[in-house]
């Protein structure tokens, strides 16, 4: 349930972004706006282009950032449970005795 509440606020951060930047700004510069109403169009599509952008690296980096996390347990897992159990241990002790025994290296 906390992802979904995060997901929401970062929603509604990308909306403020989306809508409120560009509201805020166009009424500071109202003057250059009403003189360059092209401008300020090509402006404000430049801006919300960059900002799907972002949206979509940012979507990227959680999903790949998920998969390493998940990698990296997983295997970290295997390496813990596989250095504590006694049957890895005595394994690795039959191993060693087996071939020091005959003397021979390789």
């Amino acid at each position: 349930m906390a992802g979904d509440k995060g997901l929401s606020i970062g929603r509604a951060g990308l909306l403020g972004l989306g809508v409120g930047a560009p509201l805020v700004v166009g009424t500071q510069l109202w003057p250059k706006v009403e003189s360059h109403p092209l401008l300020a169009v090509g402006l404000v599509f430049a801006y919300e282009v960059a900002l799907a952008v972002l949206a979509f690296v940012s979507s990227v980096s959680k999903e790949l950032e998920n998969r390493l996390a998940k990698r990296v347990a997983d295997g970290t897992e295997r390496l813990l449970s596989g250095r504590l159990t006694r049957y890895e241990r005595r394994y690795r002790r039959c191993l060693v005795a087996r071939h020091s025994a005959g003397g021979s290296t390789v």
